[in-house]
């Protein structure tokens, strides 16, 4: 326990930049935790729900060969650049070529197994998040944090039958596109008889209020309907999904079903990652934090924000009263920054919970941006530009 504690103070240190007389009083808050023991935190803090296999790519192979493992390890970290880009295509480059060419800089580990499918060889390559993130930076990519919306998709075929995860076209490339793009899709199964409990009506209406209920033990956060409809040959297929309070429209069209369940995939992961992904080059966001009242909460705050894809530095610039002012550096703007961290709820803004605090500029107007925060241990201070708080798990 002692080494874990330990290990968990290095980190977080490392990863935080402290001002000024802050760092002895943030390392004095964690020597806390050293001291009396982190028992129950890894069950008291709600783990964001991430896409655990995002980094973990199976790709056909050849042989067992060095050249053969070479070739498809390049493959595999091509699909794992896509699934984090969220771009369905890389644009060319020759330090993208360089890269798959030495796919073994950017994986832990690797082994051969047989597919699931048919039994064929596959090489499943498990790459390094930070290497992988920090390639798709060099590359100019996008960055789609791996903290990923469940998408529930409910849809009927062309007799009004509803589609489950043992429908075999649709179903097994639908999930077999979402998963090389990196989307989480949940599929409804059937029970013991053979039935599946939902009201075909709301799934043909696009009723996102009747369907919830059905979805809640899928724990999805997002909900497609809609209906496939056409011949053999000459497919097509439209689905209504409600993202950020608007409904949006997916269309897709095929020779057959497997056609259109990859064509939904591809447009599914395409619209979420122009929600969610961010690109650009690094600025700062000042943020002030409510709700830290205890040296758990400083924790596991700062672990969350250590976890964050997009923030690539967290500094701490003030510390007082249960509050942290933090100067973030993200790609995300601020608009992109709170639609992500909207994703799991943990860190919201304060409007949220009708007790916003207002900028210390609208308190002084005349205070300068450049005055001196006392809480700051000397260090300058300019006024947060969001006010979020703090919630963490529920029993945090």
């Amino acid at each position: 326990m002692v080494y874990l504690v330990r290990k968990l103070h290095s980190r977080v240190m490392a990863s935080v930049v402290v001002k000024g007389a802050l760092k002895g009083a943030l390392e004095g808050v964690l020597r806390v935790l050293l001291l009396g023991g982190l028992a129950g935190l890894a069950t008291t803090t709600a783990q964001a729900e991430e896409v655990q296999w995002l980094y973990q790519v199976e790709v056909p192979v050849a042989s067992q060969s060095v050249a053969d493992r070479q070739a498809a390890a390049g493959l595999a970290l091509t699909e794992v650049l896509q699934r984090v880009s969220g771009q369905a295509g890389l644009p060319d480059s020759t330090r993208l070529r360089l890269a798959v060419s030495q796919p073994d800089r950017y994986y832990d580990q690797f082994r051969y197994q047989r597919s699931d499918i048919d039994g064929s060889p596959v090489l499943r390559v498990d790459f390094s998040a930070p290497a992988v993130n920090e390639l798709s930076k060099s590359l100019e990519l996008p960055l789609w944090w791996a903290n990923r919306p469940r998408v529930m998709l409910w849809s009927l075929d062309q007799g009004g039958s509803v589609i489950d995860a043992q429908y075999p076209e649709f179903a097994r490339a639908l999930l077999a596109r979402s998963r090389q793009r990196g989307v989480p899709v949940v599929l409804p199964m059937a029970d013991e008889s053979g039935a599946i409990d939902v009201s075909t009506r709301a799934i043909e209406q696009s009723d996102f209020a009747g369907l919830s209920a059905y979805s809640l033990r899928y724990q999805a956060e997002l909900i497609a309907a809609g209906k496939i409809t056409g011949t053999p040959g000459n497919l097509a297929g439209r689905w209504l999904m409600k993202l950020a309070n608007r409904t949006r429209i997916l269309t897709a069209r095929g020779a057959d079903a497997a056609q259109v369940g990859a064509q939904l995939a591809d447009k599914l992961a395409d619209m979420l990652a122009a929600r969610f992904a961010v690109v650009g080059t690094a600025g700062e966001i000042k943020v002030l934090v409510a709700g830290v009242s205890n040296p758990r909460q400083y924790a596991q705050l700062l672990q969350y924000l250590g976890s964050l894809a997009f923030v690539d530095d967290t500094s701490v610039t003030a510390l007082a009263g249960g509050k942290l002012t933090l100067a973030l550096q993200t790609q995300a703007s601020q608009d992109k920054f709170l639609q992500l961290l909207a994703v799991d709820g943990r860190l919201v803004p304060e409007d949220s919970v009708d007790s916003r605090i207002a900028p210390r500029q609208a308190q002084n107007p005349r205070a300068p941006l450049d005055a001196q925060d006392p809480l700051a241990g000397g260090q300058v201070s300019v006024a947060p530009s969001l006010t979020m708080r703090w919630l963490g798990s529920p029993r945090s």
